[in-house]
């Protein structure tokens, strides 16, 4: 098989791109998806946030999207030109959850009276992150997490 690239990709042969989904604080966050749009090519990142996704070699306008149901990511997407030819490494996005823990559709005082209820509440990895309210996912709800609450409230308004 030839690693030639041509017009169509060649589904034969594949490379990688790879990289990290960390929170701002730089914690990989585990179990989001990272999809190549259009080619049912998927990969679920690991428990350090890493994740590698095989696309097939000359891949053009092609698209990878992150996505977990209770957070956000930027850059939302990429888009890839192409033709993809060689693995592309360190391609790395920042996650942040979304602050509406009780479900309303806007981050508002119910959802800080929640947040203080898990107040420097320790080991939230066990706790299933302090009902959401861990916002960086370091392990305690603290001022970073209101301090990130406190933006997504502002924002909302």
């Amino acid at each position: 098989m030839s690693n030639a690239v041509g017009a169509v990709p060649d589904l034969n042969c594949t490379v990688d791109i790879s990289g990290k989904v960390n929170t701002v604080g730089g914690y990989g966050i585990p179990g989001v998806d990272v999809t190549a749009v259009g080619l049912s090519v998927v990969a679920i990142t690991d428990p350090n946030g890493g994740y590698t996704l095989s696309v097939p070699l000359g891949w053009t306008d092609g698209t990878v999207q992150v996505a977990r149901t209770d957070s956000w990511f930027e850059p939302a997407e990429r888009f890839y030109a192409g033709p993809v030819q060689d693995g592309l490494l360190e391609q790395d996005y920042v996650g942040r959850r979304w602050a509406d823990f009780n479900g309303s559709g806007v981050v508002e005082l119910r959802d800080y009276a929640l947040m203080a209820d898990q107040w420097l509440v320790q080991a939230c990895e066990t706790h299933q992150d302090c009902d959401g309210t861990d916002l960086d996912l370091r392990g305690t709800v603290d001022s970073r997490d209101l301090q990130l609450l406190i933006l997504q409230w502002l924002d909302s308004r």
